[in-house]
């Protein structure tokens, strides 16, 4: 709000008659609340002049001034609460000016202002909720008014890489793929897997190959 006008409450002046002098009026009063407006007008409350019979021997006296206050604004206003004039006793006295300032609102008492009022406390109601607060992410509050909620979302641990899976044997007696293999055909026979070392227990057929084997040495000696 700004205040750009001329008010002016004055006293009236005394009467002039042939008989006597009337006293001059005093000065009204004025009050402005501004709530951190402006004042750029002029008040004025001034007393009236006294009165004057014509004759100097019945004249009145000035009125006093008025009084203007000023609230809550941030500039002062032209004033006038002078006294009026003595028409021939006495001029009035004059009157009195008061003028607060405005200070912006802190409702909640931690160093900042209310946005509503130009500053920039989003939340004038919590102090903890300002300018450079800690700001708790996730908490749905933008305790530190940069308009931003911070995030819980971070980087979970950091998983582990399966080992090889070892190889099998296809055929009985066949190498094993992958060292340490698992052979399904161990039992079924001699089987030696040429890169682990190891050779498997005689399984069912041993005897049958072993029938096999002497009947080929027989028709070779005949």
């Amino acid at each position: 709000m700004t205040a750009n006008a001329v008010i002016v409450v004055d006293g009236a002046d005394g009467s002039n008659d042939s008989q006597h002098g009337g006293g001059g009026g005093a000065g009204g009063g004025i009050l402005l609340h501004g709530d951190g407006g402006l004042c750029e007008g002029v008040l004025t409350a001034r007393g009236g002049r006294g009165g004057d019979d014509g004759s100097g021997y019945v004249q009145g006296g000035g009125g006093g001034g008025g009084r203007i206050a000023m609230l809550d604004l941030q500039s002062e206003c032209l004033t006038d609460v002078s006294g009026g004039e003595r028409g021939g006793s006495a001029s009035g006295a004059p009157g009195e000016v008061l003028f607060r300032a405005w200070e912006p609102p802190d409702l909640d008492g931690d160093g900042y202002v209310d946005e509503v009022a130009g500053g920039d406390d989003c939340d004038d109601g919590d102090p903890s909720v300002h300018p450079g607060a800690p700001d708790a992410p996730g908490d749905g509050i933008d305790s530190d008014c940069d308009g931003v909620d911070p995030s819980t979302t971070g980087t979970g641990p950091t998983g582990t890489t399966g080992g090889t899976p070892t190889g099998t044997d296809t055929t009985p007696g066949g190498t094993d793929v992958v060292p340490g293999g698992e052979d399904p055909f161990a039992g079924e026979g001699v089987i030696v897997a040429s890169n682990c070392g190891c050779a498997g227990a005689p399984g069912p057929w041993a005897g049958v190959w072993a029938l096999g084997l002497l009947g080929a040495l027989v028709r070779r000696r005949r």
